[in-house]
């Protein structure tokens, strides 16, 4: 990751900063393809419409975030909260909507607000996540590739905040089926409401610009087990929960009405694979300690991200870029 603070325009405007970027976007661009991240530190912003102006300068279109596993809420046109998952949970290392087939090439995060403490996020290079993995883990993925599913309800639940209107922006089945026919993802709709999705995508992804192969999927975080993501942050007591949930739903749950949960694209388990990934993610990780202002781009190939858990309040907007 390359940390960049330009001079220049640190103590002019939003308008100046823009000016900057769209001056040197050749410049971005290229130390994109070798560092994957660039951390831009004193950049005059100040709210999500000029972050937003800044993030369509660096991308031929702005995208929704149509399909998106993680919960937020869109701050104005196509920028988002980074996530509203609690501050208690860590969001593991992956590079954005990688189980689907309408993935960014770019991600932007803006820092309005740090959190009082934590609140990092890690960033890894998924060139050298592929090949730091154990080199039978690494064939078995390439070859089989990874499954995913994911058991949507229509209203939230007591444990389940996440649902498929609030994931695909509508209230029509229908529109739903169509999203999901463009995207390769199969639907099954419940009685009640719910929807199962299901996909397979390969494990990989080769760089439409430098054709280096990349670690690039999410099956570490659709995996039913993540008690241990809990333990490695030290948050032993959500831990301590997630295992008794993990036990209870192997012992009185199908595995098909699981809220999501990964196998390898042949619908076998993946097991204790998924701890190798794991653990060759956080071992690349280095985190980025927010400062008000900062932007860190990232090229959504070659750079994985995550969040740790926090304090106090934390403001970090998202924009996903062609």
């Amino acid at each position: 990751m390359l940390v960049h603070s330009p001079s220049s325009v640190a103590r002019s405007g939003a308008a100046d900063a823009l000016e900057w970027i769209i001056e040197h976007r050749g410049w971005i661009e290229a130390r994109l393809l070798v560092h994957g991240a660039l951390l831009f530190r004193g950049l005059p912003l100040s709210n999500a419409r000029e972050f937003g102006r800044l993030a369509a300068s660096l991308s031929d279109k702005l995208t929704g975030y149509t399909r998106g596993n993680s919960p937020r809420r869109r701050v104005s046109g196509s920028v988002y909260t980074s996530t509203d998952v609690g501050p208690a949970m860590v969001l593991p290392l992956h590079n954005e909507l990688s189980y689907s087939a309408n993935h960014p090439a770019r991600v932007f995060l803006f820092c309005q607000t740090p959190a009082r403490s934590g609140g990092q996020t890690p960033v890894a290079d998924a060139r050298r996540i592929l090949q730091g993995l154990s080199p039978d883990v690494r064939a078995r993925f390439a070859e089989k590739g990874v499954h995913y599913m994911q058991n949507l309800p229509r209203r939230p639940g007591r444990f389940r905040s996440h649902t498929w209107p609030r994931l695909f922006e509508t209230d029509d089945p229908a529109e739903v089926d169509r999203i999901c026919q463009e995207l390769a993802i199969d639907t099954a709709w419940r009685a009640d409401g719910t929807v199962r999705l299901t996909n397979t995508r390969t494990a990989e992804a080769i760089h439409p610009r430098t054709g280096e192969t990349v670690w690039f999927n999410q099956a570490h975080i659709f995996h039913r087990r993540w008690s241990s993501e809990m333990r490695r942050v030290r948050r032993y007591g959500l831990a301590a929960l997630f295992g008794l949930l993990e036990a209870g739903r192997a012992l009185f749950q199908d595995v098909e009405r699981y809220p999501h949960h990964a196998l390898y694209g042949d619908g076998t388990e993946i097991g204790a694979d998924i701890e190798d990934v794991r653990e060759t993610l956080w071992r690349e990780a280095v985190h980025v300690e927010w400062q008000r202002g900062d932007v860190l781009v990232l090229d959504n190939y070659l750079a994985a991200h995550g969040r740790m858990p926090y304090r106090g309040e934390r403001h970090i907007l998202a924009a996903l870029g062609s």
